[in-house]
């Protein structure tokens, strides 16, 4: 069986043992953006995948971007199955059998044309996968009525995520860390809906605990500025972009991970 997969989220190193996996039982085009936030980390074509970079219009947008040249490759590799790795008003007609995945664990209501999209896909999709049954409550509830399975996106390689001591000491003191205080992390893009100044003003409250930011936004300035007004800077760490197979050896400097969205 061929099958193409297309997902912006596989530009990240550390979410393509999933590819890996698939790639042993089907025939297997992988598909995604040359950019979104910035450029594919370490593509390669080990493990049977093929991995094809395309321009999309509106990189980093995650309900607006467009895939250019995406039908050559259709017609150069004649999938049996697209898997396209977005929400149900992503896909688009092309004569053949696609399934989308889907997220939204809340009934989001977008303004035109994302519900007639979502409408034409529901009529035409193959079939659906949620990550969560919530998520597919809502597809149910949209009016879904297709073949539907659960199945998480990305799973969890424990051979390279797992706590060590030795790890642990070699981190903090790469981030000038000492091995004794509390120490919190956050990762992800610096962006006002992250909530990071959430985290800061915490910390302010918490003098005898660190923070360790990882990540980039245009955020970034504006909270290196309120870490020095709140006179925490001594005790927040930016490390700036890391890579996803790096994280691994990141977190274990941890002691609590923190995700303060909006």
């Amino acid at each position: 069986m061929k099958v193409v997969y297309v997902s912006k989220a596989s530009v990240v190193a550390a979410h393509r043992d999933k590819l890996r996996f698939l790639a042993r039982e089907v025939d297997l085009e992988v598909v995604l953006p040359e950019r979104w936030h910035g450029p594919p980390e370490a593509l390669d074509a080990s493990h049977g995948v093929r991995l094809t970079t395309l321009p999309v219009l509106f990189p980093g947008r995650n309900h607006f971007h467009l895939y250019r040249g995406l039908g050559p490759v259709l017609d150069r590799f004649q999938p049996d199955l697209v898997h396209v790795d977005e929400e149900p008003y992503s896909a688009r007609r092309r004569g053949l059998p696609f399934i989308f995945f889907a997220y939204q664990n809340i009934e989001k209501r977008y303004p035109p044309p994302f519900q007639s999209l979502r409408r034409w896909v529901f009529k035409r999709a193959a079939g659906g996968i949620a990550c969560t049954q919530q998520a597919a409550d809502v597809l149910l509830r949209f009016g879904f009525a297709g073949p539907l399975a659960v199945i998480p996106q990305m799973g969890v390689d424990s051979s390279l995520f797992f706590f060590n001591e030795a790890t642990r000491a070699e981190t903090r003191a790469s981030l000038g860390l000492d091995q004794e205080s509390v120490v919190v992390a956050f990762l992800g893009r610096l962006v006002p809906e992250k909530g990071v100044d959430l985290l800061l003003g915490a910390l302010k409250r918490l003098p005898d605990v660190k923070a360790i930011i990882t990540g980039v936004g245009p955020e970034e300035k504006s909270l290196r500025a309120q870490a020095s007004e709140l006179g925490i800077e001594a005790r927040v760490i930016f490390t700036g972009e890391v890579a996803s197979m790096q994280v691994p050896a990141l977190l274990p400097a941890a002691d609590v991970l923190c995700l303060p969205s909006r």
